[in-house]
């Protein structure tokens, strides 16, 4: 789509906004599997060989988690401590920043998968009830001389008012979110 639009003082006068110039992306992804170890959780969610991971202690803050496994940007917490409510320590706490939401998602795409792939498939494997989002940034990405959103427009937007529920599902109708590069 393409709409030309008059700049009053701008020298020459017309500017051209594309959607095509709009991208979007998960910038920030987290997520608790309850009933997951981060060894399970990284071969049969993430998808990923275990040998790529390094694993180090490392503590979360007011949780009882006591490795990280990293690969690059990609984190999981693990090895919870074991108690009397949770004697196999079960639960892992994967992290994606801004980078490791983008490095996740070149590897889905040499998969030939999306995030919405992703999401789907924590919903087969770990069951509604076990998993849950803590964290879901999205960032739009204009590279338009005008603005093809206002900021009026993203504040009414539904899914800013959205719970986390209506997230997982806007995510999971979402198509490829931008092209596999």
């Amino acid at each position: 789509m393409s709409v030309t639009v008059q700049i009053w003082g701008v020298r020459g006068g017309n500017c051209k906004i594309r959607r095509k110039e709009l991208s979007i992306k998960i910038d920030y992804l987290s997520i608790v599997f309850e009933n997951y170890t981060a060894e399970e959780c990284i071969y049969e969610i993430i998808g990923l060989p275990f040998i790529c991971f390094q694993v180090q202690e490392a503590r979360i803050k007011h949780q009882d988690y006591t490795s990280l496994y990293q690969f690059g940007t990609i984190k999981i917490y693990g090895d919870r401590k074991r108690s009397p409510t949770n004697p196999e320590g079960k639960g892992c706490y994967l992290v994606l920043t801004g980078s490791g939401c983008d490095d996740y998602y070149s590897y889905l795409c040499t998969m030939k998968h999306s995030y919405s792939d992703f999401f789907r498939r924590c919903q087969k494997k770990a069951g509604t009830n076990h998993y849950h989002l803590t964290r879901l940034d999205v960032a739009i990405d204009d590279r338009n001389e005008i603005p093809y959103f206002t900021i009026e427009q993203i504040k009414r937007s539904s899914y800013l008012r959205a719970g986390a529920t209506d997230l997982q599902k806007a995510v999971l109708r979402m198509e490829q979110p931008r092209p596999c590069t």
